[in-house]
């Protein structure tokens, strides 16, 4: 049996600039949709908390129920749109990293899953003190 000749490190093209570019944009992107989810979801987890604070002082006749609002959910929410925001980068990467491509996805995967488990988490963490 023969062994095939290795290529030499010249055989291996370099990715085009468009294939660079477009990996790029794809991480800004997915970012920067993160960053606008992050603003959009504190926003309206701040009302929902708002409101049933409200509720609960009217209805319930709590007369601290406004007071004792906790953003405990915040952190978490951040953490979560972080990790899933930073699941970009190796999106991008594979676009024009081709050596390694099976592996940024499985890392882009993994990623993005554990900074939904966060969101989840985050979400649950809303509902029990809003409720409580």
């Amino acid at each position: 049996m023969e062994q095939q000749p290795a290529l030499p490190s010249s055989a291996i093209t370099a990715p085009s600039k468009g294939k660079i570019f477009v990996g790029l944009l794809i991480m800004i992107g997915w970012i920067m949709v993160h960053v606008v989810l992050f603003y959009l979801f504190v926003v309206s987890g701040f009302l929902v908390e708002f409101a049933l604070g409200f509720i609960k002082s009217i209805l319930f006749n709590d007369q601290h129920a406004l007071s004792s609002m906790d953003l405990v959910w915040e952190g978490t929410l951040r953490t979560g749109l972080i990790i899933a925001g930073a699941a970009g980068i190796p999106l991008g990467l594979a676009k024009f990293w081709f050596i390694h491509q099976k592996r940024l996805k499985k890392a882009f995967w993994l990623t993005l899953l554990i900074g939904f488990l966060f969101e989840l988490y985050a979400v649950y963490i809303l509902l029990t003190t809003a409720f409580s």
